[in-house]
């Protein structure tokens, strides 16, 4: 599905989209009227395309706090104004609902927030034994409030409407951090994008140049289906990733332009359907992983695992029987 932004980039090129995008302002300084929603909306429904509606809620601003249940009530009333509007749109019309737009990054809040800074200390003593540095624990706590938040906003939410976020992510991000904060445990009940990923993932993508998409807001060219994708690369359990070597690892996949989505090691065997090979790190597997590893392989799999030196792959053999580099699994392809 591509979506345009507006009514007016779908009309001056209809052949690109069979969505629009329809923008209301739910604010706390909206007066919810949403005048021009049905106008829009009947509009749209004469150019037989589908209808997507972004809520702008506001959330960006310095007195915002996941903390005060006012600020969600507000967000809730507008969600409940904005659906009454809707209920005219026929059920196979529509199918996202945009929460959010913007940065997954609320680290700034969180510090600047007494009550839920002492959340997050208190969230993150659970962590205490993972190797993990303090500004990705920051990342994956905003997930998980931002999370929260919509889970609880969407519960409103029709079946046959999904709630959406889209975000960017910080600059330089590494990929296995890029997962961990992107993780189906956290968004489980949202569907998310992400602005020109870097990896394939399931879901949205937006943003010019995005590479892969389900929706994408412009017209992608050389767009990768998820068909096309085959190769995998294992994410460990929070901790127990080696970052840089995982990083070395995405980065000649990327380089060699082989495709590939990053699964976590708890979703294998959820998520390797048309995966005909698997990469991992058999150092940083749990005894389960490495079974689940194993019964890929049974299947017919490919499994490879890549030494301390992030540069070769293992095929069906133990760390002490042999190596593959990267050219060979190459090869495989």
């Amino acid at each position: 599905m591509r979506c345009a932004e507006n009514i007016k980039a779908f009309k001056e090129s209809p052949s690109s989209y069979d969505c629009i995008n329809i923008t209301i302002d739910g604010s706390p300084s909206s007066d919810l009227c949403f005048k021009s929603l049905s106008e829009q909306i009947e509009e749209v429904l004469t150019l037989n395309v589908n209808i997507c509606i972004e809520l702008f809620l506001d959330l960006l601003t310095d007195e915002f706090s996941f903390a005060n249940p006012l600020e969600f009530a507000i967000r809730k009333r507008a969600l409940e104004v904005a659906l009454e509007h809707m209920e005219n749109i026929p059920k196979d019309k529509i199918s996202h609902i945009i929460f959010y737009r913007g940065s997954i990054d609320f680290s700034n809040q969180i510090k600047r927030n007494l009550q839920t800074n002492e959340e997050y200390e208190l969230w993150k003593s659970d962590l205490v034994e993972y190797k993990v540095d303090e500004e990705h624990l920051l990342h994956l706590y905003s997930a998980t409030l931002l999370s929260n938040f919509f889970h609880s906003l969407g519960s409103i939410l029709p079946d046959h409407i999904k709630g959406t976020l889209l975000f960017t992510l910080p600059k330089f991000l590494e990929f296995a951090k890029t997962a961990e904060l992107l993780s189906e445990e956290t968004f489980s009940h949202l569907e998310i994008g992400i602005k020109n990923p870097k990896y394939f993932i399931e879901g949205i993508s937006w943003g010019e140049g995005a590479a892969f998409h389900h929706l994408s807001y412009l017209p992608i060219k050389n767009t990768i289906s998820e068909d096309d994708v085959k190769t995998a690369v294992i994410l460990p359990f929070l901790g127990l990733c080696d970052y840089k070597k995982f990083e070395e690892i995405c980065t000649l996949l990327t380089a060699q332009n082989i495709p590939f989505k990053i699964i976590e090691e708890n979703l294998m065997n959820e998520k390797w359907f048309d995966i005909d090979h698997i990469l991992f790190d058999h150092e940083a597997l749990s005894f389960d992983g490495k079974r689940m590893v194993d019964g890929f392989i049974a299947a017919g799999g490919k499994g490879y695992t890549f030494t301390s030196s992030g540069t070769h792959y293992r095929e069906n053999v133990t760390a002490e029987e042999g190596f593959l580099d990267l050219e060979a699994f190459k090869e495989t392809l």
